[in-house]
């Protein structure tokens, strides 16, 4: 097994043999520290991947230098981040990096394993964003996703529900996948999602009458139960009625990708420049467009701040390149 796939595993809680020689030879309390690190101190799944992610290239840096992790410091580990420019890492993907790296080291130095955090005083490259980078998909193009799925099915019908959700109610698809059967609520004719965020955060989220729709016409097809998982993955044998079927196993958003992928290339729309962050930018430029209030869109969202939800509007770059065609010759 690779090295980065032993440290991945890390996000499973499978850490039996998984810690990296670096560490091992710093002893036992430093491979007790490491585990306890990512199964304790990190609580997001996501930030554990990314944290191993760097754990796993940084020691393998550290190896081919032929330098122990006791070693480090300073002006070593700037030169690792110069490396990080030197092989064309984005900038933000260096910081991210960085950021990672050095709260590993600052847990291991304050449990008495490490003398000090040599990234500490690392500067990483400096990043200014206005516009965020997640692909926006066109209003035309939402349309004509959503007008694909026409089928009936099971399945079609979940994906349908999924997509939806993420435009209307501006989830993460993470937040889409925790979704439980109890977390669609009805109350006479309205409806709401209650979704968990990043960082524990739970949001309450009116349906739009559309994402009502379609979450309905799921639902009475697959029911879901208060504790079942409300989107999950598809049976590999059919039904007695020679239908796919659904599990009660939840569905991973890795799964959601291909599917959205799959479903994009089959309307026009590049599946490169689509991700299912997409769709949550998609929505709230949407909103913005319609006139919406940069203040709601980030209680939608679940922005602590609305310069994060700027990030996603992108009604701004439609408005500026209007005006470039003023330029006359």
């Amino acid at each position: 097994m690779k090295r980065g796939e032993a440290m991945g595993d890390l996000v499973r809680l499978d850490v039996s043999g998984l810690v990296p020689p670096v560490v091992s030879e710093l002893g036992r309390k430093a491979e007790r520290k490491f585990v306890e690190f990512f199964t304790a101190h990190l609580r997001n799944d996501h930030t554990r991947r990314a944290y191993a992610h760097a754990a796993a290239q940084l020691s393998e840096w550290l190896a081919s230098s032929g330098m122990s992790l006791a070693e480090l410091e300073p002006p070593e580990a700037a030169a690792y981040i110069r490396t990080l420019e030197a092989q064309g890492k984005a900038p933000t993907t260096i910081k991210a990096r960085l950021s990672a790296l050095s709260n590993l080291c600052d847990y291991l130095a304050s449990s008495g394993v490490l003398d000090w955090n040599p990234f500490k005083v690392v500067r990483g490259p400096r990043v200014s964003m206005r516009e965020g980078q997640t692909p926006v998909l066109e209003p035309e193009m939402v349309r004509a996703l959503l007008d694909s799925f026409e089928a009936d099915d099971v399945v079609t019908l979940r994906n349908r529900a999924i997509v939806s959700t993420m435009l209307f109610s501006f989830a993460r698809v993470g937040a889409v996948t925790k979704l439980d059967g109890r977390h669609y609520e009805l109350q006479g004719m309205k409806a709401s999602l209650l979704l968990h965020e990043k960082r524990g955060k739970k949001t309450r989220v009116p349906c739009h009458h559309e994402l009502r729709e379609v979450i309905d016409a799921f639902v009475e097809r697959s029911p879901a139960g208060p504790r079942t998982p409300l989107f999950r993955s598809v049976d590999r044998s059919l039904g007695e009625d020679g239908e796919r079927q659904l599990t009660r196993r939840r569905l991973k958003a890795s799964n959601v990708l291909k599917m959205v992928k799959r479903r994009c290339a089959a309307v026009g729309i590049d599946p490169v420049l689509v991700c299912n962050h997409s769709f949550r930018a998609s929505g709230i430029t949407a909103y913005m467009a319609g006139g919406g209030s940069i203040e709601t869109a980030a209680e939608i969202a679940g922005h602590a701040s609305t310069e994060t939800t700027k990030l996603y509007d992108r009604t701004a770059k439609v408005v500026s390149r209007s005006e470039v065609e003023r330029i006359r010759f």
